[in-house]
C-alpha cells in the first residue's frame, strides 16, 4: 500500500516532467497561433491571386509558396513538440506504476526522459527554422521596394 512517505519521492522525481509539459503546452500555444496566421494569410492570397495579372500574380504566388513552406516546418514543430509532451506523460505514468507494483524501470525512465528532450530540441529547430524563413521572406520584399 502506497503511503504519503513513498509516494513523496515519486512526486519529487515527477515535477521535472511535468515543468517540461508546461513549457511544451506554451511552445505549442505560439506555435498554433503562428499556424493560424500562415493559413489565414495563404487564403488571403490565393482569393486575392485568383484577380490578379502577370507580376503582381507572380508574386503572390511566391508569398504563397514562401508561406506554405513555413507552415510545414511549423507543423514539424507542433509534431515534435506533442512527442515530447507525449514522452513527458509516459515517464510519469511509469514513475507510478513502477512504484505502484514495486519494480524499476530506469531505463523506460531514461529512454522517454531522452525522447522529450530530443524531440524538444527537434520542434524549437523547426521552429527556428520557420523564424529564419520569414525574415529571409522579409528581406526579399524589401530589396524589391528599393
Amino acid at each position: 500500500m502506497m503511503t504519503t512517505t513513498s509516494i513523496t519521492p515519486i512526486l519529487q522525481l515527477a515535477v521535472s516532467p511535468a515543468i517540461l509539459i508546461s513549457a511544451v503546452g506554451l511552445i505549442l500555444l505560439t506555435l498554433n497561433n503562428r499556424m493560424v496566421a500562415s493559413i489565414s494569410r495563404a487564403r488571403l492570397l490565393v482569393r486575392e491571386s485568383d484577380a490578379a495579372t502577370g507580376t503582381i500574380k507572380k508574386k503572390m504566388e511566391s508569398e504563397i509558396s514562401v508561406i506554405y513552406r513555413r507552415a510545414e516546418f511549423i507543423r514539424y514543430a507542433i509534431v515534435f513538440s506533442i512527442a515530447s509532451a507525449l514522452a513527458s506523460s509516459v515517464l510519469i505514468i511509469s514513475l507510478f506504476i513502477a512504484t505502484l507494483f514495486g519494480f524499476e524501470i530506469t531505463w523506460l525512465y531514461s529512454l522517454c526522459f531522452i525522447a522529450a528532450l530530443g524531440c524538444l530540441i527537434v520542434g524549437l529547430v523547426y521552429f527556428i527554422r520557420d523564424v529564419n524563413s520569414g525574415l529571409v521572406a522579409l528581406r526579399m520584399e524589401l530589396e524589391e521596394r528599393d
